[in-house]
Protein backbone atom coordinates (compact mmCIF):
# COMPACT_ATOMS: atom_id res chain seq x y z
CA UNK A 1 0.00 0.00 0.00
CA UNK A 2 2.91 2.64 0.79
CA UNK A 3 4.05 3.98 -2.49
CA UNK A 4 7.24 6.06 -2.87
CA UNK A 5 10.82 5.93 -4.53
CA UNK A 6 13.97 3.44 -3.14
CA UNK A 7 16.61 5.68 -1.10
CA UNK A 8 19.63 6.25 -3.33
CA UNK A 9 22.02 5.61 -0.78
CA UNK A 10 20.26 2.17 -0.04
CA UNK A 11 22.81 -0.40 0.55
CA UNK A 12 22.54 -3.87 -0.35
CA UNK A 13 22.10 -6.14 2.80
CA UNK A 14 25.15 -8.26 1.43
CA UNK A 15 27.71 -5.57 1.65
CA UNK A 16 30.95 -7.51 3.80
CA UNK A 17 31.70 -5.21 6.61
CA UNK A 18 35.39 -3.41 6.74
CA UNK A 19 35.98 -4.47 10.20
CA UNK A 20 36.63 -1.02 10.82
CA UNK A 21 33.34 -1.02 13.43
CA UNK A 22 31.70 -3.96 15.07
CA UNK A 23 28.42 -5.44 14.16
CA UNK A 24 25.63 -3.16 15.21
CA UNK A 25 22.86 -5.39 17.36
CA UNK A 26 19.47 -3.35 16.91
CA UNK A 27 16.66 -5.25 19.45
CA UNK A 28 13.39 -3.89 18.10
CA UNK A 29 10.15 -4.44 20.28
CA UNK A 30 6.92 -3.50 17.84
CA UNK A 31 4.39 -1.79 19.48
CA UNK A 32 0.90 -3.35 18.68
CA UNK A 33 -1.28 -2.12 15.81
CA UNK A 34 -5.02 -0.85 15.30
CA UNK A 35 -6.33 -3.09 12.99
CA UNK A 36 -9.24 -2.04 10.40
CA UNK A 37 -11.30 -3.87 13.10
CA UNK A 38 -10.49 -1.35 15.76
CA UNK A 39 -8.66 -4.50 17.85
CA UNK A 40 -4.67 -5.31 18.67
CA UNK A 41 -2.49 -6.32 15.93
CA UNK A 42 0.64 -7.90 16.68
CA UNK A 43 3.81 -8.29 14.25
CA UNK A 44 4.81 -11.23 12.89
CA UNK A 45 8.30 -10.78 11.78
CA UNK A 46 9.52 -12.57 8.71
CA UNK A 47 12.96 -14.10 7.25
CA UNK A 48 11.73 -12.25 3.92
CA UNK A 49 10.99 -9.17 5.25
CA UNK A 50 14.06 -6.81 6.35
CA UNK A 51 14.12 -3.90 8.82
CA UNK A 52 16.08 -0.51 7.22
CA UNK A 53 18.76 1.16 9.72
CA UNK A 54 19.70 4.79 8.76
CA UNK A 55 22.97 6.02 10.50
CA UNK A 56 22.11 9.83 10.54
CA UNK A 57 25.86 10.27 11.45
CA UNK A 58 27.74 8.68 9.28
CA UNK A 59 25.46 8.47 6.37
CA UNK A 60 25.41 4.79 6.09
CA UNK A 61 22.16 2.78 5.36
CA UNK A 62 21.81 -0.61 6.04
CA UNK A 63 19.21 -2.80 5.36
CA UNK A 64 18.68 -6.69 7.72
CA UNK A 65 16.65 -9.38 7.98
CA UNK A 66 15.77 -10.39 11.97
CA UNK A 67 18.14 -12.60 13.58
CA UNK A 68 16.09 -13.69 16.02
CA UNK A 69 12.50 -13.49 17.46
CA UNK A 70 9.06 -14.10 15.39
CA UNK A 71 7.00 -11.98 17.20
CA UNK A 72 6.57 -8.36 18.33
CA UNK A 73 10.35 -8.23 19.26
CA UNK A 74 13.42 -9.13 17.44
CA UNK A 75 17.07 -8.74 17.04
CA UNK A 76 18.42 -7.32 14.14
CA UNK A 77 22.39 -7.38 13.48
CA UNK A 78 23.58 -4.85 11.05
CA UNK A 79 27.16 -4.56 9.96
CA UNK A 80 28.16 -0.70 9.10
CA UNK A 81 31.43 0.22 7.21
CA UNK A 82 31.50 2.36 10.54
CA UNK A 83 29.18 2.99 13.43
CA UNK A 84 30.21 5.04 17.12
CA UNK A 85 28.40 4.96 20.30
CA UNK A 86 25.66 8.08 20.52
CA UNK A 87 25.13 7.69 17.03
CA UNK A 88 21.43 8.87 15.86
CA UNK A 89 20.07 5.94 14.61
CA UNK A 90 16.51 5.95 12.12
CA UNK A 91 15.07 2.62 11.90
CA UNK A 92 12.00 1.70 9.82
CA UNK A 93 10.03 -1.46 8.71
CA UNK A 94 9.17 -3.44 6.72
CA UNK A 95 11.97 -1.83 4.49
CA UNK A 96 9.68 -2.91 1.22
CA UNK A 97 7.56 0.81 2.45
CA UNK A 98 10.37 2.33 0.65
CA UNK A 99 10.45 5.82 1.81
CA UNK A 100 11.88 9.14 -0.02
CA UNK A 101 15.02 10.06 2.17
CA UNK A 102 16.51 13.62 2.68
CA UNK A 103 16.70 16.94 4.59
CA UNK A 104 16.54 14.67 8.14
CA UNK A 105 13.19 13.21 7.00
CA UNK A 106 11.41 10.07 5.57
CA UNK A 107 8.62 10.04 3.48
CA UNK A 108 5.95 7.49 4.20
CA UNK A 109 2.42 6.85 1.87
CA UNK A 110 -0.69 6.38 3.12
CA UNK A 111 -3.40 6.40 0.85
CA UNK A 112 -5.96 9.17 0.25
CA UNK A 113 -8.03 6.74 -1.25
CA UNK A 114 -8.67 3.44 0.27
CA UNK A 115 -10.82 0.49 0.39
CA UNK A 116 -11.79 0.38 3.91
CA UNK A 117 -9.80 -3.30 3.89
CA UNK A 118 -6.84 -4.49 6.27
CA UNK A 119 -3.58 -2.62 5.35
CA UNK A 120 0.03 -3.43 6.18
CA UNK A 121 1.46 -1.14 9.09
CA UNK A 122 4.68 0.61 8.59
CA UNK A 123 7.07 0.78 11.46
CA UNK A 124 9.07 3.58 12.36
CA UNK A 125 12.14 4.37 15.73
CA UNK A 126 14.85 6.32 16.63
CA UNK A 127 17.29 5.82 18.76
CA UNK A 128 21.40 6.33 19.83
CA UNK A 129 23.44 3.83 19.53
CA UNK A 130 24.43 2.25 22.42
CA UNK A 131 27.63 0.78 21.50
CA UNK A 132 27.75 -2.26 23.47
CA UNK A 133 27.97 -5.20 20.69
CA UNK A 134 26.56 -7.53 23.47
CA UNK A 135 23.33 -5.30 25.12
CA UNK A 136 22.46 -3.97 21.74
CA UNK A 137 20.89 -1.09 21.39
CA UNK A 138 17.04 -0.82 22.44
CA UNK A 139 14.64 0.78 19.70
CA UNK A 140 10.70 1.05 19.98
CA UNK A 141 8.85 0.72 16.87
CA UNK A 142 5.76 2.65 16.63
CA UNK A 143 3.07 2.36 13.90
CA UNK A 144 2.82 5.15 11.56
CA UNK A 145 -1.00 5.02 11.18
CA UNK A 146 -3.91 4.37 13.10
CA UNK A 147 -7.95 4.35 12.15
CA UNK A 148 -10.67 6.42 12.69
CA UNK A 149 -14.14 4.14 12.85
CA UNK A 150 -16.60 5.92 11.76
CA UNK A 151 -19.99 4.63 13.16
CA UNK A 152 -22.86 4.47 10.89
CA UNK A 153 -26.54 4.06 12.59
CA UNK A 154 -28.83 1.73 11.33
CA UNK A 155 -31.01 1.87 9.16
CA UNK A 156 -32.33 1.71 5.53
CA UNK A 157 -29.56 2.08 3.19
CA UNK A 158 -25.89 0.60 2.57
CA UNK A 159 -22.75 2.90 2.86
CA UNK A 160 -21.05 2.76 -0.55
CA UNK A 161 -17.91 5.09 0.03
CA UNK A 162 -17.16 7.90 2.89
CA UNK A 163 -15.07 10.77 2.58
CA UNK A 164 -13.00 12.18 5.82
CA UNK A 165 -11.48 15.95 5.70
CA UNK A 166 -10.00 17.63 8.00
CA UNK A 167 -11.91 20.77 8.74
CA UNK A 168 -8.31 23.37 9.50
CA UNK A 169 -6.91 21.94 6.21
CA UNK A 170 -4.42 19.83 8.09
CA UNK A 171 -3.01 16.34 6.47
CA UNK A 172 -4.38 13.28 7.69
CA UNK A 173 -3.33 10.90 4.73
CA UNK A 174 -0.49 10.76 1.68
CA UNK A 175 2.67 12.05 1.88
CA UNK A 176 3.84 11.07 5.36
CA UNK A 177 6.17 12.77 6.69
CA UNK A 178 8.47 11.39 9.55
CA UNK A 179 11.85 13.66 11.66
CA UNK A 180 14.22 10.36 11.37
CA UNK A 181 15.87 11.97 14.26
CA UNK A 182 12.95 11.75 16.88
CA UNK A 183 10.58 9.36 15.02
CA UNK A 184 7.68 11.15 14.93
CA UNK A 185 5.34 12.61 12.52
CA UNK A 186 5.70 15.95 11.53
CA UNK A 187 3.12 16.11 8.92
CA UNK A 188 1.06 14.63 6.03
CA UNK A 189 -0.16 16.16 2.41
CA UNK A 190 -3.27 15.09 1.98
CA UNK A 191 -6.58 16.80 3.78
CA UNK A 192 -9.14 14.52 2.66
CA UNK A 193 -9.19 10.65 1.93
CA UNK A 194 -12.10 8.94 0.16
CA UNK A 195 -12.83 5.53 0.75
CA UNK A 196 -14.73 3.60 -2.12
CA UNK A 197 -15.65 -0.29 0.10
CA UNK A 198 -15.41 -2.79 -1.85
CA UNK A 199 -18.11 -4.64 -0.21
CA UNK A 200 -21.03 -1.87 0.60
CA UNK A 201 -21.58 -1.51 4.08
CA UNK A 202 -25.06 -3.19 5.26
CA UNK A 203 -26.66 -1.01 8.23
CA UNK A 204 -30.12 -2.40 7.41
CA UNK A 205 -29.42 -4.86 10.56
CA UNK A 206 -27.08 -3.15 12.87
CA UNK A 207 -24.68 0.01 13.34
CA UNK A 208 -21.80 -0.26 10.91
CA UNK A 209 -17.86 0.69 11.24
CA UNK A 210 -16.63 2.37 8.89
CA UNK A 211 -12.67 1.99 8.59
CA UNK A 212 -10.46 4.93 7.64
CA UNK A 213 -6.62 4.86 7.87
CA UNK A 214 -5.04 7.72 9.04
CA UNK A 215 -1.55 9.49 10.24
CA UNK A 216 -1.42 9.87 13.74
CA UNK A 217 -1.84 13.72 13.86
CA UNK A 218 -3.37 15.94 15.47
CA UNK A 219 -6.31 17.99 14.24
CA UNK A 220 -6.75 21.47 15.42
CA UNK A 221 -10.45 21.86 14.85
CA UNK A 222 -11.64 18.04 14.10
CA UNK A 223 -12.71 16.68 10.63
CA UNK A 224 -15.85 15.75 8.64
CA UNK A 225 -16.92 12.39 7.65
CA UNK A 226 -19.20 11.97 4.63
CA UNK A 227 -21.22 9.11 4.31
CA UNK A 228 -22.66 8.20 0.72
CA UNK A 229 -25.41 5.99 0.51
CA UNK A 230 -26.43 3.15 -2.00
CA UNK A 231 -29.28 5.49 -2.87
CA UNK A 232 -27.06 8.35 -3.42
CA UNK A 233 -27.61 10.35 0.03
CA UNK A 234 -25.81 12.47 2.63
CA UNK A 235 -25.09 11.25 5.58
CA UNK A 236 -22.46 13.42 7.82
CA UNK A 237 -20.14 13.18 11.15
CA UNK A 238 -18.82 16.28 11.91
CA UNK A 239 -17.36 17.68 14.97
CA UNK A 240 -15.15 20.69 15.82
CA UNK A 241 -13.03 19.64 18.71
CA UNK A 242 -9.35 19.29 18.40
CA UNK A 243 -8.37 15.54 17.93
CA UNK A 244 -5.03 13.48 18.47
CA UNK A 245 -4.89 10.36 16.69
CA UNK A 246 -3.07 8.43 18.66
CA UNK A 247 -1.08 5.10 16.92
CA UNK A 248 -1.90 2.80 20.05
CA UNK A 249 -5.66 3.58 20.15
CA UNK A 250 -8.64 3.93 17.62
CA UNK A 251 -10.94 6.78 17.37
CA UNK A 252 -14.33 6.17 17.50
CA UNK A 253 -17.02 8.02 15.94
CA UNK A 254 -20.54 9.24 17.59
CA UNK A 255 -23.38 7.36 15.20
CA UNK A 256 -24.07 9.32 12.13
CA UNK A 257 -27.46 9.33 10.86
CA UNK A 258 -29.50 9.25 7.59
CA UNK A 259 -31.99 11.65 9.75
CA UNK A 260 -34.75 10.51 10.18
CA UNK A 261 -35.47 8.57 14.06
CA UNK A 262 -38.42 8.37 16.37
CA UNK A 263 -38.96 7.59 19.92
CA UNK A 264 -41.57 6.17 21.44
CA UNK A 265 -42.01 6.13 25.06
CA UNK A 266 -44.55 4.24 27.86
CA UNK A 267 -44.64 1.88 30.95
CA UNK A 268 -41.09 1.78 31.48
CA UNK A 269 -39.19 2.06 28.50
CA UNK A 270 -37.91 4.52 25.82
CA UNK A 271 -37.13 3.47 22.62
CA UNK A 272 -35.51 4.83 19.48
CA UNK A 273 -35.71 3.73 16.11
CA UNK A 274 -34.97 4.17 12.72
CA UNK A 275 -37.98 5.54 10.94
CA UNK A 276 -38.35 3.74 7.62
CA UNK A 277 -36.89 0.34 8.77
CA UNK A 278 -39.95 0.47 10.92
CA UNK A 279 -42.53 1.86 8.42
CA UNK A 280 -41.19 -0.70 6.07
CA UNK A 281 -42.84 -3.84 8.32
CA UNK A 282 -44.68 -1.33 10.61
CA UNK A 283 -43.60 -2.68 13.62
CA UNK A 284 -40.82 -0.49 15.39
CA UNK A 285 -38.55 -2.88 16.81
CA UNK A 286 -37.58 -3.77 13.01
CA UNK A 287 -35.94 -0.63 13.18
CA UNK A 288 -34.95 -0.34 17.08
CA UNK A 289 -31.66 1.63 17.71
CA UNK A 290 -31.50 2.18 21.37
CA UNK A 291 -33.67 1.53 24.63
CA UNK A 292 -33.72 2.31 28.22
CA UNK A 293 -35.49 0.40 30.94
CA UNK A 294 -35.86 2.98 33.72
CA UNK A 295 -35.85 -0.04 36.25
CA UNK A 296 -31.86 0.30 35.68
CA UNK A 297 -32.30 3.59 37.38
CA UNK A 298 -34.59 2.44 40.38
CA UNK A 299 -31.56 2.58 42.83
CA UNK A 300 -30.77 5.90 41.34
CA UNK A 301 -34.02 7.88 41.48
CA UNK A 302 -36.51 5.65 43.63
CA UNK A 303 -39.96 5.27 43.42
CA UNK A 304 -42.35 3.53 41.04
CA UNK A 305 -40.04 3.73 37.48
CA UNK A 306 -43.45 2.96 35.52
CA UNK A 307 -45.84 5.20 33.58
CA UNK A 308 -42.88 7.32 31.33
CA UNK A 309 -45.09 9.48 29.42
CA UNK A 310 -42.38 11.93 27.44
CA UNK A 311 -38.76 11.47 25.94
CA UNK A 312 -37.93 14.59 24.79
CA UNK A 313 -34.20 14.90 22.73
CA UNK A 314 -31.82 17.10 23.88
CA UNK A 315 -28.55 18.76 24.17
CA UNK A 316 -27.75 18.41 20.44
CA UNK A 317 -29.58 14.72 20.23
CA UNK A 318 -26.82 13.47 22.90
CA UNK A 319 -29.25 13.15 25.79
CA UNK A 320 -33.00 12.49 26.34
CA UNK A 321 -35.02 14.15 29.23
CA UNK A 322 -37.87 11.38 30.29
CA UNK A 323 -40.50 12.27 32.40
CA UNK A 324 -42.80 10.12 34.73
CA UNK A 325 -46.35 10.53 35.81
CA UNK A 326 -45.25 8.74 38.76
CA UNK A 327 -43.51 11.95 39.88
CA UNK A 328 -39.81 11.75 38.67
CA UNK A 329 -37.80 13.38 35.64
CA UNK A 330 -34.46 12.57 34.17
CA UNK A 331 -31.72 13.53 31.52
CA UNK A 332 -30.09 10.55 30.33
CA UNK A 333 -27.09 10.23 28.82
CA UNK A 334 -27.82 8.51 25.19
CA UNK A 335 -24.35 6.78 25.02
CA UNK A 336 -23.94 5.46 28.53
CA UNK A 337 -27.41 5.34 29.22
CA UNK A 338 -26.65 6.72 32.92
CA UNK A 339 -28.58 9.68 34.97
CA UNK A 340 -26.92 12.65 34.30
CA UNK A 341 -29.41 14.53 36.80
CA UNK A 342 -33.05 13.55 38.66
CA UNK A 343 -35.77 15.03 40.65
CA UNK A 344 -38.56 13.18 42.35
CA UNK A 345 -41.49 15.04 43.53
CA UNK A 346 -42.35 15.87 40.49
CA UNK A 347 -46.40 15.39 41.20
CA UNK A 348 -47.28 14.08 37.63
CA UNK A 349 -44.39 15.06 35.74
CA UNK A 350 -46.02 15.40 31.99
CA UNK A 351 -42.46 17.50 30.06
CA UNK A 352 -39.16 18.99 30.91
CA UNK A 353 -37.08 21.62 29.29
CA UNK A 354 -33.71 22.84 29.27
CA UNK A 355 -33.44 26.49 30.27
CA UNK A 356 -30.19 28.83 29.54
CA UNK A 357 -28.45 28.98 33.32
CA UNK A 358 -28.29 25.32 33.69
CA UNK A 359 -31.81 25.36 34.56
CA UNK A 360 -34.34 22.36 33.66
CA UNK A 361 -38.15 22.93 33.61
CA UNK A 362 -41.10 20.31 34.42
CA UNK A 363 -44.56 20.65 33.44
CA UNK A 364 -46.21 18.97 36.58
CA UNK A 365 -50.20 17.83 35.70
CA UNK A 366 -50.24 18.45 39.82
CA UNK A 367 -50.78 21.97 39.11
CA UNK A 368 -47.25 23.25 38.66
CA UNK A 369 -44.12 24.54 36.15
CA UNK A 370 -41.31 23.36 38.65
CA UNK A 371 -37.94 25.08 37.99
CA UNK A 372 -34.59 23.27 38.92
CA UNK A 373 -30.82 23.44 38.98
CA UNK A 374 -29.52 21.26 36.11
CA UNK A 375 -26.15 21.00 37.93
CA UNK A 376 -27.35 18.64 40.80
CA UNK A 377 -30.29 16.32 41.48
CA UNK A 378 -33.54 17.77 43.44
CA UNK A 379 -32.05 20.96 43.61
CA UNK A 380 -35.67 22.82 43.35
CA UNK A 381 -35.54 26.56 42.74
CA UNK A 382 -38.88 27.26 42.13
CA UNK A 383 -42.37 26.33 41.37
CA UNK A 384 -45.67 28.42 39.41
CA UNK A 385 -48.77 27.72 39.11
CA UNK A 386 -50.53 26.32 36.03
CA UNK A 387 -53.40 24.22 36.22
CA UNK A 388 -52.97 20.58 34.58
CA UNK A 389 -49.61 21.53 33.22
CA UNK A 390 -48.68 18.81 30.35
CA UNK A 391 -45.88 20.49 28.38
CA UNK A 392 -43.25 23.21 28.43
CA UNK A 393 -40.74 24.11 25.57
CA UNK A 394 -38.23 26.85 25.03
CA UNK A 395 -38.15 29.31 21.95
CA UNK A 396 -34.68 30.80 21.41
CA UNK A 397 -35.61 33.35 18.85
CA UNK A 398 -37.69 35.74 21.32
CA UNK A 399 -35.86 33.70 24.35
CA UNK A 400 -38.92 32.90 26.41
CA UNK A 401 -40.40 29.44 28.04
CA UNK A 402 -43.64 28.49 27.33
CA UNK A 403 -46.18 25.89 28.91
CA UNK A 404 -49.41 24.83 28.34
CA UNK A 405 -51.92 23.50 30.75
CA UNK A 406 -56.02 22.79 30.50
CA UNK A 407 -56.86 25.75 28.28
CA UNK A 408 -53.77 27.81 29.42
CA UNK A 409 -51.09 28.91 27.37
CA UNK A 410 -48.03 30.91 29.15
CA UNK A 411 -45.04 32.33 28.67
CA UNK A 412 -42.55 33.28 30.93
CA UNK A 413 -39.10 34.90 31.07
CA UNK A 414 -36.02 33.52 32.56
CA UNK A 415 -34.29 35.98 35.34
CA UNK A 416 -31.63 35.46 37.94
CA UNK A 417 -32.43 31.50 38.11
CA UNK A 418 -36.37 32.04 38.14
CA UNK A 419 -39.32 32.76 35.83
CA UNK A 420 -41.07 35.87 35.35
CA UNK A 421 -44.42 35.36 33.71
CA UNK A 422 -45.12 37.61 30.56
CA UNK A 423 -47.94 36.88 29.00
CA UNK A 424 -51.29 34.25 30.10
CA UNK A 425 -53.12 33.34 26.43
CA UNK A 426 -56.73 31.31 26.74
CA UNK A 427 -56.76 28.72 24.01
CA UNK A 428 -60.14 27.21 23.93
CA UNK A 429 -60.47 28.76 20.36
CA UNK A 430 -57.94 26.58 19.16
CA UNK A 431 -57.50 23.39 21.62
CA UNK A 432 -58.69 22.18 24.64
CA UNK A 433 -57.97 19.86 26.95
CA UNK A 434 -53.58 20.76 26.04
CA UNK A 435 -51.48 17.69 26.62
CA UNK A 436 -48.86 18.40 24.25
CA UNK A 437 -46.71 21.12 22.51
CA UNK A 438 -43.51 20.62 20.39
CA UNK A 439 -41.31 23.10 18.58
CA UNK A 440 -42.99 23.70 15.12
CA UNK A 441 -40.17 25.79 13.52
CA UNK A 442 -37.89 28.71 15.22
CA UNK A 443 -40.68 31.31 15.27
CA UNK A 444 -43.53 28.48 15.92
CA UNK A 445 -45.11 26.02 18.57
CA UNK A 446 -47.71 23.17 17.57
CA UNK A 447 -50.16 22.34 20.64
CA UNK A 448 -52.52 19.56 20.75
CA UNK A 449 -55.77 17.68 22.97
CA UNK A 450 -58.42 18.09 21.23
CA UNK A 451 -57.86 19.68 17.96
CA UNK A 452 -54.30 21.00 17.11
CA UNK A 453 -53.04 24.28 16.31
CA UNK A 454 -50.32 26.45 15.81
CA UNK A 455 -49.40 29.59 17.48
CA UNK A 456 -46.90 32.50 15.88
CA UNK A 457 -44.65 33.29 18.69
CA UNK A 458 -43.95 37.01 17.30
CA UNK A 459 -47.81 37.80 16.66
CA UNK A 460 -49.78 36.07 19.42
CA UNK A 461 -52.00 34.21 17.36
CA UNK A 462 -53.37 30.89 16.43
CA UNK A 463 -54.04 28.79 13.38
CA UNK A 464 -56.34 25.64 13.09
CA UNK A 465 -54.50 22.34 11.55
CA UNK A 466 -57.56 20.57 9.85
CA UNK A 467 -56.41 17.35 10.03
CA UNK A 468 -57.67 17.28 13.81
CA UNK A 469 -60.38 19.11 13.75
CA UNK A 470 -62.51 15.88 14.70
CA UNK A 471 -59.69 14.22 17.13
CA UNK A 472 -60.12 14.28 21.04
CA UNK A 473 -57.84 12.59 23.34
CA UNK A 474 -54.37 13.00 21.06
CA UNK A 475 -51.22 12.86 23.67
CA UNK A 476 -48.61 14.13 21.39
CA UNK A 477 -47.90 15.49 17.88
CA UNK A 478 -44.62 16.09 15.55
CA UNK A 479 -45.15 18.21 12.55
CA UNK A 480 -42.43 18.52 10.17
CA UNK A 481 -43.37 22.04 8.51
CA UNK A 482 -40.70 21.63 5.45
CA UNK A 483 -43.04 18.30 4.13
CA UNK A 484 -46.09 18.33 5.64
CA UNK A 485 -45.51 14.93 7.98
CA UNK A 486 -47.31 14.54 11.22
CA UNK A 487 -46.43 11.93 13.78
CA UNK A 488 -48.85 11.50 16.84
CA UNK A 489 -50.43 9.33 19.49
CA UNK A 490 -53.87 9.37 21.27
CA UNK A 491 -55.72 7.95 23.51
CA UNK A 492 -59.41 8.47 25.04
CA UNK A 493 -62.38 6.83 26.75
CA UNK A 494 -63.47 4.30 23.85
CA UNK A 495 -60.20 4.68 21.84
CA UNK A 496 -57.57 3.36 23.89
CA UNK A 497 -55.57 0.53 22.51
CA UNK A 498 -53.45 0.24 25.29
CA UNK A 499 -54.26 -1.30 29.50
CA UNK A 500 -55.24 2.56 30.14
CA UNK A 501 -57.43 5.32 28.45
CA UNK A 502 -54.16 7.63 27.82
CA UNK A 503 -52.56 4.74 26.03
CA UNK A 504 -51.76 3.62 22.59
CA UNK A 505 -49.91 0.81 21.04
CA UNK A 506 -49.90 2.35 17.32
CA UNK A 507 -47.93 5.56 16.50
CA UNK A 508 -49.79 7.34 13.49
CA UNK A 509 -48.14 9.36 10.70
CA UNK A 510 -49.65 11.42 7.31
CA UNK A 511 -47.80 13.19 4.83
CA UNK A 512 -50.22 16.13 5.03
CA UNK A 513 -51.38 17.55 7.87
CA UNK A 514 -53.11 20.35 6.51
CA UNK A 515 -55.80 18.70 4.33
CA UNK A 516 -59.39 18.84 5.58
CA UNK A 517 -60.84 15.95 7.03
CA UNK A 518 -64.77 15.55 7.65
CA UNK A 519 -63.74 14.19 11.57
CA UNK A 520 -62.88 11.16 13.22
CA UNK A 521 -59.71 9.57 15.24
CA UNK A 522 -58.64 7.33 12.12
CA UNK A 523 -59.35 9.28 8.90
CA UNK A 524 -56.68 10.37 6.79
CA UNK A 525 -53.78 8.09 8.56
CA UNK A 526 -51.41 7.35 5.73
CA UNK A 527 -49.58 4.48 7.95
CA UNK A 528 -49.36 2.89 11.70
CA UNK A 529 -46.20 1.58 13.11
CA UNK A 530 -46.82 -0.47 15.91
CA UNK A 531 -45.25 -0.34 19.40
CA UNK A 532 -47.22 -3.29 21.00
CA UNK A 533 -45.36 -4.48 24.63
CA UNK A 534 -45.67 -0.59 26.45
CA UNK A 535 -48.67 1.82 27.02
CA UNK A 536 -47.57 4.18 24.70
CA UNK A 537 -47.85 7.36 25.75
CA UNK A 538 -46.12 10.09 23.07
CA UNK A 539 -43.77 9.68 19.98
CA UNK A 540 -40.99 12.07 19.91
CA UNK A 541 -39.38 12.68 16.48
CA UNK A 542 -35.61 12.31 17.44
CA UNK A 543 -34.37 14.09 14.12
CA UNK A 544 -36.21 15.25 10.75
Amino acid sequence: MFVAAISACACNNKEEPTGNAEALKAVLTFKNYKTEKGVSGSVSLSENEPAVLIDLTSGETLTKEPLSGRSNNGTFLFEPKKAASGDDLFLYYPSSSNPKIGNGSAVFNIPATQNGGPVNPVFVGAAKNSGSSYRGTAVTMEPLHTYVLGTVQKGAYSIVSATMKSNAGEGIAGDVTVDMKTGKITGASASTITVNFATPLNCREENMNAAIEVAAVSLSRGFTITYTTDGGDKIEYSTSDPVTFTCDDVFRTDPASSGRMLIACGSNKVYIFDEALAKASGNYKDGLIWEWDASTAKSVIGGNMDHIDDAKPVNDNKQILVTSSYNWAALVDIATKKVLWYATGVTGAHSAEILPGNLIAVACSGEHVMLFDASMPNKKLAQYDLGSAHGVVWMESVQRLYAIGGTTLQKYRVMNNALSLDQTFDTKSAVTGLHDMTKYDSNTLVMTGSRAALFNVNTNTFTNIPHFNGFVGMKSINCNPDTGEVYYTFGAEGLSEGSYTWSSHWIRYSDNYMATTPGGQTLAVDGYIRVEDINMYKVRVFSW
